[in-house]
């Protein structure tokens, strides 16, 4: 019988980490094959075993996946190329698993551009096929397609040092969920995958017949491009990048003038999760956009002087040139004194824009920072009746040094005079600046702040997020939810006001359950407008698991960053840990927390989730811990506010921690005294003696690498063996130890096919299930 060997991969589709759709399976004994013998050999040679060469695994050269999505129809087309850098043909087989829950209308496949035909195999008869592989491959990654529908097909041959291009098209119809349609397209294929794939590229065309209104992915991150009220194209792509999650996307029709979408998930007898999404859709008629007023606040002290200036002043030119036509605007420069353009706003006509840029273009730095006036005499500008939205833009890159400095009378000023209907955008530009300061004032007038790095184009960075305010729809909303319903712990927290062709992704946590109606309610033009749409709580629900990672990621960011702006107590701390180690929300200000926490409960080493025992290496991670919190300028702050602002506004969870570990790590530079410490659960990313730090992206992985968010569990690695986290609080329950690939083991995933996706973690894992313990072992 044929003994089989992976060769690499396979993948249904892009991601964070991306790509294919199938994977090949290479014939290991036509490979193995001996050299042919000599044809007139000198003398009689004596037989040889066959030579064994040193051979690489295929290598996957690009990964691009076209979508064409019209109403609930779609039709995916896949085209992969696979090369082979060994010295010999290959022969292989191809396998693809259906995407689960898909119902395949059509099925093609081409194999440089030739057709050919792909046997269907069912679930049943698929199995085996599965089970066979992990058997002789000694490796479970399959496990996780068992109870999948499989194509295959025979690959011959794979040439020695070519490349081989395949094509799959399928079609299916999606289903819907409450009223939004769901789209999945398998992309879990890290496990297979021997080199990170060069480049992958995924495209999303989508059309409805009736206005499109929430258009959301929760696991990647990608451009959203809409095309009127009906169209629009969804874009990822990405380089060297390893797959690690499917790609998934929502999308909602026109129900009303703007679109109220709820999903669940909730196990009995617990309290669920959930999460809203609130979109006016691209086409909002004119009439229904709201004029606004705003309020440009610039430095222009001497810090400012260069490149900084220079790319601000491009940016607020950009934004009074995008204003409309019925908004008001005020251009406010500032340095030892704060000096206006107009003394009033103004409304936004040919003359007084033409005015402003020539005001804009003449801007020189020089003096001081006098951020108090600055920001008082913004607040101060807005008219008495305030039925207009009042927006200040506020970009600075020093510390305060004219006039009252003290942080806590800035802030409470600014809060103050806002009266809760003015939202201040802060802008910090560069490192020298008080993240504390500008977050407080950011978040207590339900905005945002945003930093500027040294390397990055402040220009590019305010006129992108200009043009996403710049048509506000609705002011000041607020959500009511059935009666039959207890909602708490919502994010974000106010509800930020919404904008034409933007969403509101809300996440919350519920009690209860039964039909109703949820309300949002608002100001357009001064008027409070409702909009209503019944809605389901289940009270059971387990179709989307992403829904509680999301409402977690978010909840700590709001913990971390609460503890930042405003110190640390024992309950904030303990709720960190307890969700960060649940849901893998693995980051350099919570490994610290979760290793401190287990060194204080006694927990076994083998039960640990991150192995950090090094004394040292404890005290370097504590002390990182502690700048991190406590710094209010400079890298490390500018780095934990970036990074906490990804949390609480993540919309897709794996990457968000992923990119708020690029921020933190972003300051490791070998001219700090502290820098952040290059270790991730104990593993050095770089030899001490090397005195270079890792690369961000590298450090970031290592973090991630350590723990995998698998089928609603987190699982950490303990040297060979993976091990679920609710093991910790399961120490004395009932242990079962069972053997990989024994017959016990295959039983144990047909009996329970929940487990398949943790079972396929490897051969050495340990997980809790209705509270039993489950040992596999080799």
């Amino acid at each position: 019988m044929k003994r089989m060997l992976w060769l690499l991969l396979g993948w249904l589709v892009v991601s964070t980490s991306a790509s294919a759709s199938g994977l090949i399976i290479i014939h290991e004994e036509d490979f193995w094959r001996r050299p042919p013998p000599r044809i007139v050999p000198p003398e009689p040679i004596p037989p040889r075993p066959p030579v064994r060469h040193v051979w690489a695994a295929l290598e996957t050269s690009f990964t691009k996946a076209d979508v064409r999505i019209k109403d609930q129809l779609a039709t995916t087309v896949i085209e992969q190329e696979f090369y082979n850098p060994n010295p010999r043909q290959l022969e292989g087989t191809f396998l693809f698993p259906v995407p689960k829950g898909a119902q395949i209308n059509k099925f093609t496949m081409e194999i440089n551009g030739k057709p050919v035909e792909a046997e269907l195999l069912a679930a049943d008869k698929a199995r085996g096929i599965y089970e066979d592989i992990v058997r002789r491959l000694k490796d479970p990654a399959l496990l996780e397609y068992a109870g999948r529908d499989l194509f295959k097909v025979r690959i011959f041959p794979i040439e020695a040092n070519g490349r081989k291009r395949i094509t799959l098209s399928y079609s299916q119809l999606l289903k819907a969920d409450s009223g939004l349609v769901n789209f999945v397209l398998p992309m879990n294929t890290d496990k297979f995958s021997a080199k990170p794939v060069k480049n992958v590229s995924l495209k999303v065309d989508l059309e409805t017949k009736r206005p499109l209104k929430s258009i959301y992915s929760p696991s990647h991150k990608v451009e959203i491009k809409r095309s009127g009220g009906n169209k629009a194209v969804v874009g990822y792509e990405a380089r060297e990048v390893q797959p690690d999650s499917d790609f998934q996307l929502f999308f909602a029709q026109e129900q009303d003038d703007i679109g109220l979408n709820l999903l669940t998930y909730k196990t009995a007898g617990e309290d669920g999760y959930f999460v809203l999404l609130a979109s006016p859709g691209a086409e909002v008629k004119n009439t229904k956009v709201i004029p606004k007023d705003v309020m440009f606040v610039l430095d222009t002290s001497g810090s400012m002087a260069g490149a900084k200036l220079e790319q601000a002043k491009k940016a607020l030119a950009f934004c009074v040139e995008n204003l409309n036509d019925d908004d008001r605007f005020e251009v406010l420069r500032f340095a030892t004194e704060v000096e206006p353009l107009f003394s009033a706003l103004t409304v936004a006509s040919k003359e007084s824009r033409t005015k402003a840029q020539e005001f804009i273009k003449g801007l020189k730095p020089i003096g001081g920072t006098a951020i108090y006036d600055a920001l008082d005499k913004a607040l101060a500008a807005r008219p008495a009746k305030g039925d207009r939205p009042y927006l200040v833009i506020f970009l600075t890159d020093g510390l305060p040094t004219v006039g009252n400095t003290k942080e806590d009378d800035i802030v409470a000023n600014a809060t103050r005079a806002s009266g809760g209907n003015v939202r201040v955008f802060c802008f910090g530009i560069g490192h020298d600046v008080n993240t504390h300061m500008l977050d407080k004032i950011a978040e207590d007038t339900r905005a945002v702040s945003q930093y500027v790095l040294p390397d990055e184009d402040i220009e590019v960075k305010v006129s992108s997020f200009f043009s996403k305010i710049k048509e506000p729809v609705l002011a000041s909303p607020k959500i009511t939810f059935p009666e039959s319903v207890r909602v708490t712990k919502l994010y974000p927290s106010p509800v930020p006001d919404l904008f034409k062709g933007e969403q509101l992704v809300l996440v919350g946590r519920y009690s209860g359950k039964g039909d109703g109606a949820i309300q949002i309610e608002g100001t357009v033009n001064g008027e409070v407008k409702k909009f209503a749409q019944d809605v389901k709580f289940l009270d059971e629900a387990n179709d989307h698991e992403f829904i509680p990672r999301l409402w977690a990621t978010r909840r700590v960011g709001y913990l971390l960053d609460e503890i930042r702006l405003r110190g640390e107590s024992k309950e904030v701390k303990e709720e960190v840990v307890e969700l960060a180690r649940k849901y893998s929300i693995v980051t350099p200000y919570t490994a610290y927390l979760i290793t401190e926490d287990e060194t204080r409960r006694g927990v076994t080493t083998n039960l640990r989730t991150l192995q950090m025992s090094d004394p040292a290496q404890l005290r370097e991670a504590r002390e990182n811990y502690r700048f991190f919190m406590k710094d209010k300028s400079g890298g490390r702050a500018v780095a934990s506010s970036q990074s906490y602002n990804r949390l609480k506004q993540a919309d897709a969870p794996s990457l968000a921690i992923q990119e708020g570990n690029v921020d933190a790590l972003r300051v490791a530079e070998p001219t700090q005294t502290m820098p952040l410490r290059r270790y991730a659960g104990g593993v050095p990313a770089a030899p001490a003696s090397a005195g270079k730090p890792v690369t961000l992206e590298t450090a970031a992985q290592q973090y991630a690498q350590q723990s995998r968010f698998v089928a609603g569990k987190t699982f950490f690695q303990n040297q060979t063996q993976w091990v679920d986290t609710d093991a910790q609080k399961f120490e004395k329950a009932k242990k079962v130890r069972v053997q990989f690939a024994s017959a016990e083991y295959f039983d144990l995933q047909k009996k329970h096919p929940k487990a398949q996706a943790w079972l396929a973690l490897g051969n050495n894992v340990q997980f809790v299930m209705e509270g039993t313990v489950y040992e596999i072992y080799e």
